[in-house]
């Protein structure tokens, strides 16, 4: 090859590169970067646990707004509060058969009053008023069948909100009067995404038909995604500009590399717990730094608090649902809330203290790494597990290691409670976690180990659609902490009584 004719191919080879690395981009559309909006209820973190939401490239479809992606039961948040008052709410909405979701307007104590946009039977159209913790303390039924697309207005009066799909007025809602006295937030909250996508778009506020703001959720490029497509670039123009391979062997190669880029991308990056050095590290170990460190925390905290030694002690040991990730702040945990139950209670406070093990992202195979560690030097009375989910329906390893800490448990004269962790969509599909069976055979192995499961409590539909019970896929609201946690301690005190 000439040196001309090898210079007109590199040129030809930077301008499909780059067309490659657009089209790449353009799946990497996010918020990130958003004047307007930021992520909705964050809640209680710890362990480093946070949501990727906000900046997953699942966002958009064609320059819209999904909120039910990323698992769904996202929300997203407009940064500046305004009057409940004189305003026009108008959108369009997508929502396929057998979705739902919901608009919010909550005002600075956190009650909320909103609306369940919904094609699903089950699940039918509402207004609510909420508290802040999410229970709905007003629910009523819309008897107004919404359409795939719809237009959406929400017209914000002095004491009153009237609501429009496609410009056909189907309710009338006055307004509690204590959202008058202040500025509210304007949130979307998505539906499972397990049922089907939701599309948001074309958002207007205006005042007296004077805009306020506007968002048609186009293309916004993240700067990471940017960043990574012209390293790539960079390198494939020195490797075809330096070795002598085919243009073919070239860009299959960029086409696979950024595929897998792509991938890479959805399963290390863009989730909660990693940066992108992540990607050339091993999990396993990099989850054994982060238990240690928990670990060492949690022991030298129980150094510090001599009051445990004379007093039975409950440990409860499991990922960020044991931790009580999802909860608007550390009390509202179901964590928190059974220990004021026990508390409430002086003859068992002055028996029993309780002790939160869980560390984010945990799994039955991680707990090896400091289980036996942490009960010789607490010593438990009794050990609660909250398991299944981060095995990932590895029913042998999770059988494997549970029959381990619960043998260890048995012999040293340690009752075990093993409960299977539940997500939405077992609600949704009325289906039983595969960790019910796995650890029920476990504890018909053993007079010291009990199974409990809570699925068939969240199955009833009073419980279920009383509120929002999902921060997420996985972690509870603060409702659904509350539900839980009152659930637990109607199974944990008996035992506690038996034990004393």
């Amino acid at each position: 090859m000439t040196k001309n004719s090898k210079s007109v191919t590199a040129v030809g080879t930077v301008v499909v590169t780059i067309l490659l690395i657009i089209i790449t981009s353009s799946f990497y559309q996010t918020l990130e970067f958003s004047d307007g909006w930021e992520r909705g209820a964050l809640g209680y973190k710890r362990g480093g646990l946070l949501s990727g939401f906000i900046s997953e490239r699942q966002l958009f479809a064609n320059s819209r707004l999904n909120v039910n992606v990323w698992h769904g039961f996202n929300s997203i948040v407009l940064k500046t509060p305004f009057p409940l008052k004189d305003y026009d709410i108008l959108f369009d909405s997508t929502v396929g058969n057998g979705s739902y979701f919901y608009v919010f307007l909550t005002e600075k104590t956190g009650y909320s009053i909103g609306l369940r946009i919904s094609r699903n039977n089950t699940y039918p159209p509402i207004f609510f008023v909420s508290d802040l913790e999410g229970k709905f303390i007003v629910k009523k039924n819309i008897d107004y069948k919404f359409s795939e697309e719809s237009k959406i207005r929400i017209k914000l009066t002095k004491s009153e909100v009237l609501l429009y799909s496609n410009n056909e007025l189907y309710g009338v809602i006055t307004v509690p009067e204590k959202f008058l006295k202040d500025n509210v937030r304007f949130s979307f909250k998505g539906g499972p995404d397990e049922i089907g996508d939701v599309y948001i778009d074309n958002f207007k506020i205006s005042k007296k038909n004077i805009l306020v703001f506007d968002d048609n959720f186009s293309s916004v490029h993240s700067w990471k995604s940017l960043s990574i497509g012209f390293l790539l670039l960079s390198f494939f123009l020195l490797v075809f500009y330096f070795v002598s391979i085919s243009s073919t062997l070239y860009f299959g190669g960029l086409i696979i590399f950024l595929t897998i880029g792509f991938y890479i991308d959805h399963d290390f990056i863009a989730p909660r717990y990693f940066d992108l050095t992540n990607v050339f590290i091993n999990f396993h170990e990099r989850h054994k730094e982060i238990i240690a460190k928990d670990l060492d925390t949690i022991l030298a905290e129980e150094g510090i608090n001599k009051r445990h030694k004379s007093k039975k002690m409950v440990c409860f040991i499991g990922g960020s649902k044991t931790l009580g990730v999802g909860a608007n702040r550390e009390s509202d945990t179901w964590f928190k809330q059974v220990e004021r139950y026990m508390n409430s209670d002086k003859s068992l406070a002055s028996k029993y203290s309780m002790k939160n093990l869980g560390v984010a992202a945990s799994s039955s195979q991680n707990m090896k790494d400091y289980y036996q560690k942490i009960i010789k030097s607490l010593q438990p009375q009794i050990v609660v597990f909250l398991v299944g989910i981060n095995d990932h329906n590895k029913d042998e390893q999770l059988s494997t290691n549970i029959s381990s800490f619960t043998k260890y448990n048995d012999n040293n004269g340690i009752r075990t409670i093993l409960i299977p962790e539940l997500m939405h969509y077992n609600i949704i599909y009325n289906t039983i976690p595969y960790s019910v069976e796995v650890l029920r055979s476990i504890a018909n192995k053993y007079d010291s180990v009990d199974s409990w499961s809570f699925v068939s409590e969240f199955m009833k539909s009073e419980t279920y659609d009383s509120g929002l019970l999902w921060s997420d896929w996985i972690h509870f609201s603060s409702y659904g902490q509350s539900v839980f946690a009152q659930n637990l301690w109607n199974r944990l005190q008996p035992e506690l009584l038996i034990n004393r």
